[in-house]
Protein backbone atom coordinates (compact mmCIF):
# COMPACT_ATOMS: atom_id res chain seq x y z
CA UNK A 1 0.00 0.00 0.00
CA UNK A 2 1.27 3.47 -0.86
CA UNK A 3 1.89 5.96 1.93
CA UNK A 4 1.89 9.69 1.35
CA UNK A 5 2.79 12.51 3.71
CA UNK A 6 0.54 15.56 3.53
CA UNK A 7 -0.14 18.76 5.40
CA UNK A 8 -3.67 19.47 4.18
CA UNK A 9 -5.88 16.77 2.68
CA UNK A 10 -6.83 17.45 -0.92
CA UNK A 11 -10.34 16.83 -2.24
CA UNK A 12 -9.11 14.34 -4.83
CA UNK A 13 -6.59 11.52 -4.94
CA UNK A 14 -3.41 12.57 -6.72
CA UNK A 15 -2.89 9.05 -8.08
CA UNK A 16 -6.24 8.34 -9.71
CA UNK A 17 -8.25 11.55 -9.30
CA UNK A 18 -11.08 9.93 -7.33
CA UNK A 19 -12.87 12.03 -4.65
CA UNK A 20 -11.37 11.70 -1.16
CA UNK A 21 -13.57 11.55 1.92
CA UNK A 22 -10.81 10.51 4.32
CA UNK A 23 -7.19 9.46 4.42
CA UNK A 24 -7.74 6.37 2.22
CA UNK A 25 -8.71 6.47 -1.45
CA UNK A 26 -11.51 3.91 -1.78
CA UNK A 27 -10.84 3.57 -5.48
CA UNK A 28 -7.09 2.84 -5.70
CA UNK A 29 -6.24 2.18 -2.01
CA UNK A 30 -3.68 4.98 -1.89
CA UNK A 31 -3.26 5.95 1.75
CA UNK A 32 -2.51 9.41 3.12
CA UNK A 33 -1.40 10.46 6.59
CA UNK A 34 -0.89 13.77 8.36
CA UNK A 35 2.61 15.23 8.27
CA UNK A 36 4.94 13.85 10.95
CA UNK A 37 5.20 16.06 14.02
CA UNK A 38 8.68 17.53 13.76
CA UNK A 39 8.40 19.50 16.99
CA UNK A 40 7.90 22.85 15.29
CA UNK A 41 5.24 24.62 13.29
CA UNK A 42 5.43 24.52 9.50
CA UNK A 43 4.98 28.20 8.48
CA UNK A 44 3.18 27.68 5.15
CA UNK A 45 1.38 24.33 4.81
CA UNK A 46 1.33 23.09 1.22
CA UNK A 47 -2.20 22.06 0.17
CA UNK A 48 -1.20 19.59 -2.54
CA UNK A 49 -0.36 15.91 -2.11
CA UNK A 50 3.07 14.56 -2.90
CA UNK A 51 2.76 11.09 -4.49
CA UNK A 52 5.16 8.42 -3.28
CA UNK A 53 4.46 6.06 -6.16
CA UNK A 54 1.90 4.54 -8.51
CA UNK A 55 -0.61 1.77 -8.03
CA UNK A 56 -0.90 -1.25 -10.31
CA UNK A 57 -3.77 -3.12 -11.92
CA UNK A 58 -3.23 -6.85 -12.51
CA UNK A 59 -5.13 -8.67 -15.25
CA UNK A 60 -3.95 -12.25 -15.27
CA UNK A 61 -0.23 -12.21 -15.98
CA UNK A 62 -0.31 -8.61 -17.23
CA UNK A 63 0.35 -5.66 -14.93
CA UNK A 64 -0.44 -2.02 -15.64
CA UNK A 65 0.93 0.93 -13.68
CA UNK A 66 -1.71 3.66 -13.47
CA UNK A 67 -0.60 7.25 -14.05
CA UNK A 68 -3.90 9.04 -13.52
CA UNK A 69 -7.53 9.33 -14.46
CA UNK A 70 -8.46 10.70 -17.89
CA UNK A 71 -12.25 10.81 -17.70
CA UNK A 72 -15.38 9.60 -15.94
CA UNK A 73 -18.35 8.45 -17.99
CA UNK A 74 -21.86 7.40 -17.14
CA UNK A 75 -20.83 3.75 -16.79
CA UNK A 76 -17.04 3.73 -16.44
CA UNK A 77 -13.82 5.45 -15.44
CA UNK A 78 -10.92 5.84 -17.88
CA UNK A 79 -7.35 5.62 -16.62
CA UNK A 80 -4.01 6.32 -18.26
CA UNK A 81 -1.42 3.63 -17.55
CA UNK A 82 1.80 2.00 -18.71
CA UNK A 83 2.55 -1.69 -18.98
CA UNK A 84 4.69 -2.78 -16.04
CA UNK A 85 7.32 -4.65 -18.05
CA UNK A 86 10.66 -4.03 -19.69
CA UNK A 87 9.16 -3.12 -23.09
CA UNK A 88 6.72 -0.64 -21.58
CA UNK A 89 3.97 1.10 -23.58
CA UNK A 90 1.26 3.58 -22.74
CA UNK A 91 -2.30 2.23 -22.60
CA UNK A 92 -5.80 3.22 -21.56
CA UNK A 93 -7.78 1.25 -18.96
CA UNK A 94 -11.55 1.48 -19.02
CA UNK A 95 -12.96 0.24 -15.68
CA UNK A 96 -16.65 -0.49 -15.16
CA UNK A 97 -19.01 -2.55 -13.04
CA UNK A 98 -21.14 -3.27 -16.11
CA UNK A 99 -19.33 -6.34 -17.44
CA UNK A 100 -21.72 -6.87 -20.36
CA UNK A 101 -21.16 -3.33 -21.66
CA UNK A 102 -17.38 -3.73 -21.73
CA UNK A 103 -17.69 -7.20 -23.26
CA UNK A 104 -19.88 -5.68 -25.99
CA UNK A 105 -17.33 -2.91 -26.57
CA UNK A 106 -14.50 -5.44 -26.72
CA UNK A 107 -16.43 -7.55 -29.23
CA UNK A 108 -17.26 -4.57 -31.46
CA UNK A 109 -13.69 -3.24 -31.48
CA UNK A 110 -12.28 -6.69 -32.25
CA UNK A 111 -14.77 -7.17 -35.08
CA UNK A 112 -14.02 -3.77 -36.62
CA UNK A 113 -10.25 -4.16 -36.35
CA UNK A 114 -8.30 -4.40 -39.65
CA UNK A 115 -11.39 -4.03 -41.81
CA UNK A 116 -10.74 -0.49 -43.01
CA UNK A 117 -7.38 1.31 -43.03
CA UNK A 118 -8.92 4.74 -42.36
CA UNK A 119 -10.94 3.45 -39.40
CA UNK A 120 -7.96 1.53 -38.01
CA UNK A 121 -6.08 4.81 -37.49
CA UNK A 122 -8.91 6.12 -35.32
CA UNK A 123 -10.33 3.09 -33.51
CA UNK A 124 -9.17 2.27 -29.98
CA UNK A 125 -6.88 -0.76 -30.36
CA UNK A 126 -8.28 -3.55 -28.13
CA UNK A 127 -5.49 -5.26 -26.19
CA UNK A 128 -7.03 -7.12 -23.27
CA UNK A 129 -10.29 -7.70 -21.39
CA UNK A 130 -10.22 -8.89 -17.79
CA UNK A 131 -11.45 -8.28 -14.26
CA UNK A 132 -9.88 -6.49 -11.30
CA UNK A 133 -11.35 -6.20 -7.81
CA UNK A 134 -14.79 -7.17 -9.00
CA UNK A 135 -14.83 -4.77 -11.95
CA UNK A 136 -14.38 -5.34 -15.67
CA UNK A 137 -11.32 -3.72 -17.27
CA UNK A 138 -10.86 -3.10 -20.99
CA UNK A 139 -7.31 -2.26 -22.09
CA UNK A 140 -6.78 -0.34 -25.32
CA UNK A 141 -3.77 1.25 -26.95
CA UNK A 142 -3.00 4.93 -26.37
CA UNK A 143 -3.57 7.24 -29.34
CA UNK A 144 -1.29 10.26 -29.14
CA UNK A 145 -3.05 13.60 -29.46
CA UNK A 146 -6.60 12.31 -28.92
CA UNK A 147 -6.90 13.46 -25.31
CA UNK A 148 -9.83 15.86 -24.95
CA UNK A 149 -13.47 15.29 -25.83
CA UNK A 150 -15.62 17.80 -27.65
CA UNK A 151 -17.68 18.05 -24.46
CA UNK A 152 -14.54 19.33 -22.76
CA UNK A 153 -13.86 21.70 -25.66
CA UNK A 154 -17.41 23.08 -25.39
CA UNK A 155 -16.95 23.61 -21.67
CA UNK A 156 -13.79 25.58 -22.38
CA UNK A 157 -15.69 27.73 -24.90
CA UNK A 158 -18.86 28.93 -23.11
CA UNK A 159 -19.90 30.96 -26.15
CA UNK A 160 -19.65 27.93 -28.44
CA UNK A 161 -16.99 26.52 -30.74
CA UNK A 162 -15.86 28.38 -33.85
CA UNK A 163 -18.52 27.62 -36.50
CA UNK A 164 -15.84 27.32 -39.20
CA UNK A 165 -14.07 24.66 -37.09
CA UNK A 166 -17.38 22.85 -36.60
CA UNK A 167 -17.52 22.29 -40.34
CA UNK A 168 -14.37 20.14 -40.43
CA UNK A 169 -15.32 18.48 -37.14
CA UNK A 170 -18.71 17.42 -38.51
CA UNK A 171 -17.11 16.35 -41.79
CA UNK A 172 -14.70 14.02 -39.92
CA UNK A 173 -17.63 12.54 -38.01
CA UNK A 174 -19.55 11.92 -41.24
CA UNK A 175 -16.47 10.26 -42.80
CA UNK A 176 -16.46 7.69 -40.00
CA UNK A 177 -20.21 7.17 -40.11
CA UNK A 178 -19.80 6.42 -43.83
CA UNK A 179 -17.16 3.75 -43.13
CA UNK A 180 -19.25 2.22 -40.34
CA UNK A 181 -22.30 2.10 -42.63
CA UNK A 182 -20.24 0.33 -45.29
CA UNK A 183 -19.19 -2.24 -42.66
CA UNK A 184 -22.79 -2.67 -41.49
CA UNK A 185 -22.23 -0.99 -38.12
CA UNK A 186 -23.78 1.79 -36.06
CA UNK A 187 -22.07 3.49 -33.12
CA UNK A 188 -25.41 4.40 -31.45
CA UNK A 189 -23.84 6.71 -28.83
CA UNK A 190 -22.52 9.72 -30.73
CA UNK A 191 -22.42 12.48 -28.15
CA UNK A 192 -19.83 15.24 -27.52
CA UNK A 193 -18.35 13.21 -24.64
CA UNK A 194 -17.73 10.31 -27.05
CA UNK A 195 -15.92 12.39 -29.66
CA UNK A 196 -12.18 12.89 -29.11
CA UNK A 197 -10.58 15.78 -30.95
CA UNK A 198 -6.98 16.13 -32.17
CA UNK A 199 -6.64 19.95 -32.49
CA UNK A 200 -3.28 20.00 -34.28
CA UNK A 201 -4.07 17.35 -36.90
CA UNK A 202 -7.77 18.22 -37.30
CA UNK A 203 -8.77 14.71 -36.30
CA UNK A 204 -11.86 13.30 -34.60
CA UNK A 205 -12.05 9.79 -33.13
CA UNK A 206 -15.03 7.97 -31.66
CA UNK A 207 -14.93 6.40 -28.20
CA UNK A 208 -17.64 4.80 -26.05
CA UNK A 209 -18.27 1.77 -28.26
CA UNK A 210 -20.35 -0.11 -25.67
CA UNK A 211 -23.62 0.40 -27.56
CA UNK A 212 -22.33 -0.27 -31.09
CA UNK A 213 -24.35 -2.85 -33.05
CA UNK A 214 -24.69 -4.38 -36.47
CA UNK A 215 -27.46 -2.70 -38.43
CA UNK A 216 -28.82 0.79 -39.04
CA UNK A 217 -29.31 3.42 -36.38
CA UNK A 218 -29.78 7.19 -36.19
CA UNK A 219 -26.07 8.04 -36.19
CA UNK A 220 -26.70 10.88 -38.65
CA UNK A 221 -29.36 12.41 -36.42
CA UNK A 222 -27.04 12.01 -33.42
CA UNK A 223 -24.24 13.78 -35.29
CA UNK A 224 -26.56 16.74 -35.93
CA UNK A 225 -27.52 16.90 -32.26
CA UNK A 226 -23.82 16.87 -31.35
CA UNK A 227 -23.17 19.83 -33.61
CA UNK A 228 -26.13 21.73 -32.16
CA UNK A 229 -24.71 21.24 -28.64
CA UNK A 230 -21.31 22.54 -29.73
CA UNK A 231 -22.66 25.69 -31.39
CA UNK A 232 -23.02 29.07 -29.80
CA UNK A 233 -25.56 31.78 -30.46
CA UNK A 234 -23.30 33.25 -33.17
CA UNK A 235 -23.40 30.16 -35.40
CA UNK A 236 -24.83 30.79 -38.89
CA UNK A 237 -28.51 30.04 -39.18
CA UNK A 238 -27.99 27.79 -42.21
CA UNK A 239 -25.51 25.61 -40.31
CA UNK A 240 -27.85 25.32 -37.35
CA UNK A 241 -30.80 24.40 -39.57
CA UNK A 242 -28.75 21.74 -41.33
CA UNK A 243 -27.72 20.21 -38.01
CA UNK A 244 -31.34 20.18 -36.83
CA UNK A 245 -32.47 18.49 -40.07
CA UNK A 246 -29.74 15.80 -40.05
CA UNK A 247 -32.32 13.16 -39.10
CA UNK A 248 -33.97 13.63 -42.51
CA UNK A 249 -30.94 12.33 -44.43
CA UNK A 250 -30.56 8.65 -45.30
CA UNK A 251 -26.94 8.64 -46.44
CA UNK A 252 -23.90 10.33 -44.88
CA UNK A 253 -22.48 11.57 -48.18
CA UNK A 254 -25.74 13.39 -48.97
CA UNK A 255 -25.53 15.24 -45.65
CA UNK A 256 -21.83 15.90 -46.21
CA UNK A 257 -22.59 17.37 -49.63
CA UNK A 258 -25.08 19.80 -48.08
CA UNK A 259 -22.55 20.67 -45.38
CA UNK A 260 -20.02 21.66 -48.06
CA UNK A 261 -22.60 23.91 -49.72
CA UNK A 262 -23.43 25.64 -46.44
CA UNK A 263 -19.75 26.03 -45.58
CA UNK A 264 -18.90 27.62 -48.91
CA UNK A 265 -21.87 29.98 -48.69
CA UNK A 266 -21.05 31.06 -45.13
CA UNK A 267 -17.25 30.95 -45.00
CA UNK A 268 -16.09 31.04 -48.62
CA UNK A 269 -13.64 28.60 -50.29
CA UNK A 270 -12.15 25.83 -48.12
CA UNK A 271 -9.27 27.00 -45.92
CA UNK A 272 -7.31 25.78 -42.90
CA UNK A 273 -9.06 26.74 -39.67
CA UNK A 274 -6.83 26.53 -36.54
CA UNK A 275 -8.36 24.84 -33.52
CA UNK A 276 -6.83 25.20 -30.06
CA UNK A 277 -7.87 24.28 -26.53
Amino acid sequence: MLIMSINVLSKTCSNCGAPLSGYLCLYCDTEYKPAVDLGYRIPEPRPELVPAGLFEVELGSARYRVRGRIAVGGHSEVLLARTACAATRQVVLKVAEDVERLESEWSSLRHLQHRNSYLDRLLPQPLKLGSWRGKAVLVTGWRSGFVHTLAYARKRRPTGLDPAALVWIWSRVLDQITVLRDLGYSHRALRPEHLLVHPRDHGVAFCGWGEAVMGAHQDLADSGRCLTELMGSGAPRALRELAESAYQFDRPHHLQSELKKVARAEFGPPRFVPFAL
